[in-house]
Formats: structure tokens, C-alpha cells, sequence
């Protein structure tokens, strides 16, 4: 009888580990849901580094194109005010670029119009920039726009 009543006292029922006769565990469904929900967030982690650098590189090809656009507003307003240019389709490397500038005495008024279109990761996209030109545009001849000389 003493045998038996040592291992009561070191270990008390209340603290041996009992393990129930129904165990409870993840049916199939619920494991199949969960497998899907972490497959969806470690694919969406994945493409975070794909989406930063695609949108770094287009953020790259508009700044190059708003500065093609800029210099051909510049080379457009430093003509005289009774020249009127059109141009389609000069090739700027991989930017197509289309310029239009009205004459003073035309009914539009004096203006320019640029736009710049390329074809770069997010498909084929374009930049349109306009300017009012003032009459006292066109005092230096620069040289052509696309970098030849006159």
C-alpha cells in the first residue's frame, strides 16, 4: 500500500497530463483553406519586389520622356513668332516625338504642342505637353531639335 501512494504525492492527478478519449485536430477542409490563404499572402510578398522595379522603370521612361518634351517646348519657343513648325514621328531613341507650333498671325495664337510616345513596359504610352508662347520668343537660333547642326 505505501508503494502505491508515493507516486500520488510527487505526481497529483491534477497536474499528469490526461489526454481526452476525442482528440480534436484540422479536418482536410480547414487545412486546405489555410494552405490557400498563406500560398495567396506569400505569393502577394513575392511580387513586391517585381511591382517596386517595374514601377521604378516606368517612372524612369516618363521622366525621360517629360524631359524630351521639355527641350522641344525650349528649341519650339526660341523660334520667331512668325515661323510655324510641324513635325511627325523624329525618333529619340526608343520615343517618338511629334511637334507642332502655330504661327503669330494664325487664329490659334502663337502656341506649341509636344507629344512624346513610346512603347515601354506598361505598353504603348504617351506625353502631351502644350505651352502658350509670348511675341517675344525667338531673340537666339538654337540648334535643330535632334541634335544636328544648322
Amino acid at each position: 500500500m505505501r508503494s502505491s501512494f508515493f507516486p500520488l504525492r510527487v505526481f497529483p492527478p491534477s497536474t499528469c497530463l490526461r489526454l481526452p478519449v476525442r482528440r480534436f485536430a484540422f479536418f482536410l477542409p480547414e487545412a486546405l483553406v489555410a494552405l490557400l490563404i498563406l500560398s495567396m499572402a506569400i505569393f502577394a510578398l513575392a511580387a513586391l519586389p517585381v511591382m517596386a522595379t517595374k514601377l521604378a522603370l516606368i517612372g524612369i521612361e516618363r521622366r525621360q520622356a517629360v524631359s524630351i518634351a521639355t527641350r522641344g517646348l525650349d528649341w519650339l519657343e526660341s523660334l520667331t513668332p512668325e515661323e510655324a513648325v510641324a513635325s511627325k514621328d523624329v525618333v529619340r531613341g526608343r520615343f517618338r516625338v511629334e511637334y507642332f507650333k502655330a504661327s503669330v498671325n494664325s487664329e490659334s495664337g502663337c502656341g506649341v504642342i509636344i507629344t512624346v510616345r513610346w512603347n515601354g513596359l506598361s505598353g504603348a504610352d504617351s506625353l502631351e505637353l502644350t505651352r502658350r508662347l509670348s511675341y517675344l520668343a525667338g531673340d537666339s537660333r538654337p540648334r535643330a531639335f535632334g541634335g544636328g547642326s544648322q
